[in-house]
């Protein structure tokens, strides 16, 4: 079984069970509550749903006998939320095109509430600053003033929070955005009809600052959210816009490849990549497959076999291929969803909040009754003032955006630095790992090779038949794409290669000058891989190659170990290989010939020591051991199923990254503690003052804003500090 398979039985649907999988983008949710509403609306239709609110991603299973993925969007939407699929034709355009919208009518409420806000605040100021009494005529009309403006807010920036809390109630759950509602039209009404009665107090000035402070905690929440999102996208592998069709004549025309249907015959011109999945149709060719299986070296590819999207041709030649499978049944799209999914798994701090919002919630709502009815036969009016300061000074706005927002914020910075975190845990879990165990090949080498030794053949062997052969082989080799050819791409020649044969899994044939030369590899030796240069008499010239160390490995390393890291490199390669690159790194323990078995039992033995382990690995054979470690990451090349199993994925190829992620795992988890803290203080010490009535209304929504601000703002401190290049670069 293959790496495909495995990725494709990981991430894909079971056509023999009717079982499908998708990955939804929902639009429109700002808080736990919000979640429950779409499980519970989802739940009669799908066997299983997983929602992450940071990026809005729903991993969804079900039964394509019970509904179909337009169903499924259509219940989501009746429960008051946008939906599409997460992987689809189109799909970066138009959510770039909603999220831009969303954002300026964001931005338009935040701003209604502000601007009206400040002159509703300049009218209350009378009262509170002006000490000579007021003309009873012209305090009626500035509340009058109060009223007309306050409205506005009321049913145009609050009505995101309205049309929360319906759903809520439909849904027959308790989200944040209820309380929230129930005291902004409490507080209105009650105005309203001090202000027709002229009589009592009025609270204008406390609907619009409540208003104000939760939609800025809000829009800076969904700011950074949205930078995730976009993250996300841009870093997730897309397959060819364009495809070559044939026709039925043999004349080709461009398409889309979004149009490109089973049975389609497409050619695949040398150095692109295939649009779809399908089967080989020409006789023999050579492609690059190391984003499915990590594999530096081209496959050779017989009549019929298949290949994948979004793999490049390496021959030299165009070759034709038949489609096989479309849009999101190719094996591209299972790598978008294995990344995709990994974001709807929620960390358990997140978890934990979520069931605390819910019960703070219900417990809001309790206390604000108790309290009304116990002041009630003391003071009605102070009745209703504390009970309204319930109401908004608890609300767990904060509690709620505590985790997500610092997860939202941490993924965003790491990948504007090239690591995505495709594991929300995986984030707490860093600042605990005391271990690095490294695979070599691939991970800390690169596929390019440089030529170690050369050895000439003959008693003619000089500098001058040296450089003969080198530049022989770079001839042979200019234009190909192939690890190989990169180790004489700097060597400048003259010469000139003609009638290029690929030699499939063999190497190469053609001629120069007029002779005609084979470049065939011979089996390893030592720690170098040999190739012989041979005419048609006999083997003129060997060259030992190596692969090269990646440019940041080094600089890596040194720092990972600065930081008290404990370093290893765990190896299937031959002894000598091994032991090369950990002495030019620096790397003490070192273990060669290791099986994914070896790999797996080592890092059992360092776990069952007491250690935390992070295994950093790249190959298919890679993948049981980076399930197994305390936290795993893996390279933007590496397979299909090694990037399943990853938490952390290096989408630049650069190791530079893992430290970088330490760093913020560090202040992530020291962020969410503070968040979470501060949460849980700020209620436990607001809740008693409101409940004994020492807080006016306005004075609880504007520590519940502030509150919900503080989290959001202390999150928002991840986005800071210096990047993988630059702490590279200091070193």
């Amino acid at each position: 079984m293959n790496a495909t398979t495995l990725a494709l039985e990981g991430a894909s649907a079971l056509p023999e069970n009717h079982e499908r999988e998708s990955l939804l983008q929902i639009e429109g949710m700002h808080c736990a509550s919000c979640v429950r509403a779409i499980e519970r609306t989802l739940a009669p239709l799908v066997h299983s749903v997983r929602i992450d609110l940071a990026t809005g991603v729903a991993e969804v299973r079900w039964d394509e006998r019970l509904a179909q993925t337009g169903e499924l969007i259509a219940a989501i939407g009746r429960a008051g939320f946008k939906a599409r699929p997460a992987i689809a034709p189109g799909y970066d355009a138009s959510v770039a095109a909603d999220a831009i919208a969303d954002g300026r009518r964001g931005l338009l409420r935040l701003g209604v509430a502000g601007l009206l806000g400040m002159q509703v605040m300049m009218l209350a100021g009378t009262r509170y600053w002006i000490t000579t009494p007021i003309e009873p005529a012209l305090l009626l009309l500035m509340r009058y003033a109060e009223w007309a403006l306050t409205t506005p807010v009321l049913l145009y920036s609050c009505m995101p929070f309205f049309r929360g809390a319906w759903i809520s109630l439909r849904q027959r759950a308790l989200g944040m955005d209820l309380p929230v509602s129930l005291a902004l039209w409490l507080a209105y009404a009650a105005s309203c009809a001090n202000v027709l009665l002229q009589r009592g107090d009025v609270y204008f000035d406390s609907v619009t600052m409540f208003a104000f402070l939760l939609l800025l905690a809000r829009w800076l929440e969904g700011r950074g959210r949205a930078i995730a999102q976009r993250r996300l996208r841009e870093l997730v592998a897309v397959q060819p816009s364009t495809a070559m069709r044939e026709a039925a004549d043999g004349a080709l025309e461009t398409i889309d490849a979004s149009a490109l249907v089973v049975g389609d015959r497409v050619r695949i011109a040398p150095g692109e990549a295939a649009p779809a999945d399908g089967r080989l149709l020409d006789a023999s060719a050579a492609f690059d497959e190391s984003l499915l299986t990590g594999e530096a070296l081209p496959i050779d590819k017989r009549c019929g076999d298949t290949l994948h999207a979004g793999t490049p041709n390496c021959g030299l030649s165009p070759v034709r291929m038949i489609v096989a499978r479309t849009g999101e049944h190719t094996t591209l799209s299972a790598i978008q969803r294995l990344m995709l999914r990994s974001q709807a798994q929620k960390p358990k701090a997140q978890q934990w909040a979520d069931r605390m919002a819910g019960a703070v919630v219900a417990l809001v709502l309790l206390c604000a009754a108790v309290a009304a009815l116990w002041w009630l036969p003391r003071d009605a009016a102070k009745a209703f003032d504390v009970a309204l300061a319930v109401l908004v000074v608890t609300c767990p706005c904060a509690l709620s955006l505590a985790t997500p927002i610092a997860l939202a914020a941490a993924s965003s910075r790491l990948a504007t630095q090239g690591v995505l975190v495709a594991s929300a845990d995986a984030l707490l879990r860093l600042p605990q790992v005391e271990t690095i165990c490294f695979d070599k090949t691939g991970t800390l080498t690169t596929g390019l090779m440089r030529c170690e030794r050369i050895e000439i053949s003959g008693i003619d062997a000089d500098e001058a038949q040296r450089e003969r052969m080198l530049q022989v082989v770079a001839a042979l080799e200019r234009g190909v794409r192939h690890p190989v050819a990169s180790a004489f791409a700097q060597i400048e020649t003259s010469l000139h290669a003609d009638h290029l044969e690929v030699l499939p899994g063999r190497g190469l044939r053609g001629e120069v000058d007029g002779v005609e030369y084979e470049l065939v590899a011979l089996p390893a030796e030592g720690d170098l891989t040999w190739i012989s240069l041979r005419d048609a008499e006999r083997e003129r010239a060997r060259f030992g190659l190596s692969h090269r160390l990646r440019a940041d490995a080094p600089c890596a390393i040194a720092a990972l170990a600065g930081a008290g890291m404990k370093l290893e490199i765990l190896s299937g390669d031959a002894p000598g290989a091994v032991r090369a690159v950990a002495s030019e790194l620096g790397i003490e323990h070192h273990r060669a010939e290791q099986t994914p078995a070896n790999k797996l039992a080592r890092i059992q033995q360092l776990q069952a020591q007491g250690r935390v382990v992070c295994m950093v690995g790249d190959g298919l054979n890679d993948a049981p051991v980076l399930a197994a470690a305390d936290v795993s990451a893996s390279l933007a090349g590496a397979s299909t199923l090694a990037q399943a199993r990853a938490d952390l994925i290096l989408t630049q190829g650069e190791l530079a990254g893992l430290p970088l992620a330490l760093e913020v795992g560090r202040r992530t988890r020291r962020i969410v503690a503070e968040n979470l803290i501060w949460a849980v203080a700020y209620n436990l010490v607001a809740l008693p003052l409101a409940l004994a009535g020492a807080l006016t209304p306005g004075l609880a929504a504007a520590g519940m804003g502030l509150s919900s601000l503080t989290v959001t703002l202390n999150a928002l401190r991840l986005l800071r500090g210096p990047s993988a290049i630059d702490a590279r670069s200091s070193r």
